[in-house]
């Protein structure tokens, strides 16, 4: 035990010491970027595009000989005598990823044909486009982002082995901050930076597939065993291309790096992907959720990075990449649901996620349109009223989108729910009309035996079980479809206190308790827990979503009512009945009280 507490320790502190250093490294690069976009808003430039960006050339990425694309008019390499169609290759191999600084001298080679000069220009300013305020910030906030789940999960899962390899992956994310240009000098902080960004990339997928391999302890068979053992040829493809990687980062020719890249990129997405598959397939529950979380995720991540790598996609609207504009919220997002599906304790259906997107999506559109419809409003017939009008309608504007989308909303999940979930919503209209229903049943034995029929039709016949609380203070089963369960349950067990205490759907992972099933529902009244509610897990293995726990409970709870009102009354019944009984004695007894002074008085 000692030791394994240890071996997490010495992780905590290793993770700990890269998220640190990835961090000096921003740090380092943004006190050169700040200046440049936010105080002086200027930078060093050549006046000219040249291939060195994924889609405009695949051999770029392997070669430190550029092509010129387009010069500027006022390009220094225009003065010089540079034409578009002639090479260049820096002194500096790393000044093809930088901005320069103004009036920064820059050596290069120009290359025509046969023939090559040195030159040594002196960069001018430029002012820097939104397209590259976009890139660059973008990239600080995907980098920060990465430090911090890398922190995150780091010190919550260091002691499990496929934790350790996701902290690494967004340690090693966080070095795409370096990745297309920067503003850093060349000193040796930013060649290790450019290096470490360069070396990690082809890693960062090693990493991701060795966290699906490890994410669930797997039986090692079938399409399980191929794909452990296919994670020696891969690891040695991966670090072959960082190797090589690293190699052309210190200013060598590296020729076929970028189809080593490609090649390391497809083989790690795929094998994460068919993993978490295969992992999601031999699994159940809610662990069969996460592994939709991690697939989605994954995809959302690296589709939009790879699309960088086809020439005709990598297109540019108004000097904004495209594909630079996925890739960043691509990674955003991909963080987010893999953080999500790791540090969260409960995670939602997909399908449930995507309901609530729709949802809130419909809802956004609205009030956009209402802000737009307000503004219309108020520059036709508000003319030159001043601040004192434009407050006002801002007031009413705020009043009246909470007072719509107030009364909206839950319409709006209706339709949503109707259209494009059209099954959900049968069901659960479904089961709220056999609530409706249910009142009107008179016999108890008909009302359990209706109840435990509408919750297996709910449940697609996962199986359901009631138990009653009987007077001895034990609950005993009254009817059930759910094979397995006890016959009656004691006052002792982990699950009564539970769902006294919470009065809703209770899931059973969360209690120590011997009871099969997926989820209790209480039926309670007035705080006593009168009997409840076992429901079996799905035939498909996912767990329920939130609104089914919902409409469960609430079906719990009304047929819980139901069945207290019928106690009540036969309460009534009986109570009738005895005080018939009882006026019937009595009458008896007068009679018979009459009789004997009758006799005593003929005596």
């Amino acid at each position: 035990m000692t030791r394994k507490r240890l071996a997490s320790s010495l992780w905590k502190w290793l993770i700990s010491a890269l998220a640190l250093s990835s961090a000096l490294l921003l740090v380092f690069e943004l006190s050169a970027g700040i200046p440049a976009l936010l105080v002086d808003h200027r930078q060093g430039s050549l006046g000219a595009r040249l291939n060195d960006q994924l889609g405009e050339s695949e051999e770029a990425q392997s070669s430190h000989y550029l092509t010129i694309l387009e010069l500027a008019p006022d390009s220094p390499l225009r003065a010089a005598g540079a034409l578009p169609g002639d090479k260049l290759k820096f002194d500096r191999p790393i000044d093809r990823w930088r901005k320069f600084l103004v009036g920064e001298p820059v050596g290069l080679t120009l290359y025509r044909g046969d023939s090559e000069r040195h030159l040594r220009l002196a960069a001018q300013a430029a002012q820097p486009t939104f397209a590259e305020q976009f890139d660059y910030w973008g990239r600080f906030l995907v980098g920060a982002t990465s430090i911090l789940f890398s922190l995150l999960i780091g010190f919550q899962r260091a002691e499990v082995r496929c934790y350790r390899y996701l902290a690494a992956v967004f340690a090693a994310l966080s070095l795409m901050y370096f990745f297309t240009f920067s503003y850093s000098p060349p000193s040796f902080f930013y060649r290790f930076s450019k290096a470490a960004n360069l070396t990690t990339y082809p890693l960062v997928w090693y990493w991701c597939v060795c966290f699906a391999l490890l994410y669930q302890p797997y039986a090692q068979q079938g399409l399980r065993r191929w794909l452990t053992r296919s994670r020696p040829v891969y690891g040695t493809l991966a670090f072959g291309t960082a190797a090589y990687s690293c190699w052309f980062a210190l200013g060598h020719e590296a020729p076929l790096l970028w189809l080593m890249i490609f090649l390391s990129i497809i083989g790690g997405l795929g094998l994460t992907i068919v993993s978490l598959y295969q992992g999601w397939h031999a699994t159940r529950g809610e662990i069969r959720q996460r592994h939709v979380w991690l697939m989605a995720s994954f995809l959302t991540g690296a589709v939009p990075g790879m699309l960088a790598f086809v020439p005709a996609l990598d297109a540019s609207y108004n000097g904004m990449r495209i594909t630079a504009f996925a890739a960043v919220s691509g990674q955003l997002l991909m963080y987010l649901g893999l953080a999500y599906a790791v540090l969260r304790v409960r995670v939602f259906s997909f399908d449930f996620a995507v309901h609530r997107m729709l949802v809130y999506t419909v809802l956004s559109i609205l009030l956009l349109a209402l802000v737009g419809c307000m503004e219309w409003l108020a520059k036709t017939l508000l003319k030159g009223g001043g601040p004192q009008h434009s407050m006002a309608l801002f007031t009413a504007t705020v009043l009246v989108g909470y007072l719509l989308l107030h009364q909206l909303h839950r319409h709006i999940e209706r339709w949503v729910r109707r259209i494009f979930f059209s099954q959900w919503h049968a069901k659960e209209n479904q089961l709220r009309h056999y609530v409706e229903e249910a009142e009107h049943i008179t016999a108890m034995d008909a009302l359990l035996a209706s109840c435990r029929a509408a919750v297996d039709n709910f449940t697609g016949q996962a199986g359901c079980a009631i138990y009653l609380r009987q007077a001895t203070g034990e609950y005993t089963l009254a009817t059930s479809t759910l094979p397995g369960v006890p016959l009656a349950v004691a006052e002792s067990d982990a699950m009564l206190p539970a769902l006294r205490a919470e009065m809703d759907a209770l899931l059973f992972k969360q209690v120590g308790t011997a009871m099969r099933g997926e989820i209790a529902l209480p039926m309670g009244h007035r705080g006593a827990l009168n009997g409840f509610i076992v429901v079996g897990a799905k035939a498909d293995g996912l767990a329920y979503r939130p609104d089914e726990c919902e409409v469960l409970h609430y079906t719990a709870h009304q047929i819980g009512l139901d069945l207290h009102a019928l106690r009540v009354a036969a309460l009534e019944s009986e109570l009738r009945q005895m005080e018939s009984k009882a006026a019937e004695q009595g009458a008896t007894l007068t009679a018979l009280a009459e009789r004997g002074r009758q006799a005593r008085s003929l005596l």
